[in-house]
């Protein structure tokens, strides 16, 4: 029986943090939940194309 992890604890995220890498700690939460770009943006009101450019690190 494996032990399960919270998103937060893995290693691309606790970096992501250290970083201020929001976008990189959106999309490990985002494929933990495994929400798609479609899905996640539907729960939070922003469109898929936003949330990829946030994930990306793109601001245009």
């Amino acid at each position: 029986m494996g032990v399960e992890r919270r998103w937060s604890e893995l290693p691309e995220a606790r970096q992501a943090a250290v970083a201020g890498d929001f976008g990189t700690l959106l999309l490990v939460a985002r494929t933990a939940a495994r929400l798609t770009l479609c899905e996640a943006g539907q729960r939070c009101g922003y469109s898929a194309a936003t949330l990829s450019r946030i994930e990306r690190g793109s601001s245009g």
